[in-house]
């Protein structure tokens, strides 16, 4: 991978250009067949913001970075449109629960957080 990052870094703005957002969300809705992402104000301003750092050069990225970051965002934005699909199907489950007094587990690996949170989740 090192050799082939090598290679194609010089030419990483014109092998791997990163899309729009626009570009991207055509994509994710291509992709899942699905086209409703929500509320876009709550997202579209940060997507635009990291793709122009990238295509601006505030972030550099080699060849195969650009391609990641343009496949993971694709992911996270049908990732975006399968949670809102969700959401709209199942509108007999209260989204709006009061976690008023929540329990927060933090612990050092290995020291049975894991069976905590579980014997937590069982009780009433």
């Amino acid at each position: 991978m090192t050799a082939l990052n090598f290679c194609i870094s010089p030419f990483a703005k014109f092998i791997a250009p990163l899309d729009s957002h626009v570009d991207l969300m055509e994509k994710a809705t291509k992709e899942t067949g699905l086209s409703d992402f929500g509320d876009e104000a709550s997202f579209v301003p940060g997507l635009k913001s990291m793709i122009q750092s990238v295509q601006n050069g505030e972030v550099t990225l080699t060849g195969l970075g650009r391609i990641d970051a343009q496949t993971t965002l694709v992911k996270v934005l049908k990732s975006r449109l399968k949670i809102e699909a969700f959401w709209k199907a199942h509108t007999e489950i209260d989204w709006a629960i009061d976690v008023s007094d929540p329990v927060i587990i933090v612990s050092m690996p290995r020291t049975g957080s894991t069976l905590v949170h579980e014997m937590l989740a069982k009780t009433d």
